[in-house]
């Protein structure tokens, strides 16, 4: 039985992974902007956001769209848009923003009570999401008009994996990982994401694995070496197993062993899940106890005795 921990985001928090007991092999927890470059996938941020969406409507008894995924360029939080529109007296306003642009991976059924997006994960892609609060002609006016403060929030779960080669420091034993990956995600759903409840609805059959670039996951060293990946974006959903290979080399000798996981059912972690806004690090924890699914692992030794002269 391998093993696997896992661990969810808690801002500003750092979070190392913990002992788990032996025979178990993923453990689960939490990871904050702890990669360096990103290469995998991209986190959306100021900084980064570079174009979204935006769905607008104004108010006085009648709701009128008046922005219909109209497309705004950003530059470090300045944005604009063409061809201008103003306020007008007597109404009341909402708006709604989606990032990525409206396309082929993302459609959205506008509604101004709180649009309902469709969404295809590529697991690359962050999703994010703003609606400020209904804004009246006069708020907006009062004063010198202020542009409309869009605060965006990400929709999807962000996950990584780490791997720690828990043999002992003086062993001969080197690991490597490859072929990971998360079976049957779910890669497109529905949300509404304004709803009190909100919660993505997966679209049925609409689910593909998530492979995971194993590139730096070569040659852990024994005495609790450790690599990781680059996260990936996953919509939320309950997660189903885990698959991979590990090798592991013995001063050249080297033996193969392949691992599937179950994410679900009984006895599982309770930090496995993915949700809306959080990120998750998932621990493959590898031992000599759990690193042949089927047979534990033990150190050859020796004694020594000298038979006395005849």
């Amino acid at each position: 039985m391998c093993a696997l921990a896992v661990v969810a985001l808690a801002s500003c928090q750092k979070s190392d992974v913990v002992e788990v007991a032996q025979g178990s092999a993923i453990a689960f927890d939490s990871f904050v902007n702890k990669t360096t470059k990103v290469t995998e996938a991209d986190d959306m941020s100021k900084a980064n956001l570079k174009a979204f969406s935006v769905f607008g409507w104004r108010n006085n008894g009648t709701a009128e769209l008046i922005f219909n995924a109209q497309e705004v360029t950003a530059n470090n939080g300045v944005c604009t848009y063409s061809p201008l529109q103003y306020w007008a007296a007597g109404y009341n306003y909402q708006f709604e923003a989606v990032a990525p642009v409206v396309g082929t991976n993302l459609t959205v059924a506008a509604a101004e009570t709180g649009s309902t997006l469709t969404f295809t994960s590529d697991s690359k892609t962050d999703l994010i999401w703003a609606r400020p609060s209904v804004i009246s002609y006069q708020e907006a006016t009062e004063t010198a008009p202020a542009p409309v403060q869009l605060t965006f929030d990400h929709l999807l779960s962000r996950v990584m994996f780490q791997v720690h080669n828990y043999f002992p420091a003086e062993a001969a034993a080197k690991i490597t990982v490859t072929d990971l990956k998360i079976v049957g995600a779910v890669s497109q759903a529905t949300l509404t994401p304004a709803a009190t409840d909100r919660a993505w609805a997966p679209v049925a059959g609409q689910v593909a694995d998530v492979e995971f670039e194993t590139s730096k996951l070569i040659d852990i060293p024994a005495g609790k070496g450790v690599a990781a990946t680059e996260h990936q974006y996953m919509i939320p959903a309950a997660l189903t197993k885990v698959t991979f290979k590990v090798k592991l080399d013995q001063a050249g000798v080297e033996n193969e062993y392949d691992h599937e996981i179950e994410l679900s059912g009984e006895n599982v972690d309770p930090n496995a899940f993915l949700a809306i806004n959080r990120s998750l690090r998932i621990n493959i924890v590898l031992k000599p106890e759990n690193i042949d699914p089927e047979n534990a692992l033990y150190p050859i030794e020796f004694t020594a005795d000298v038979l006395a002269w005849n």
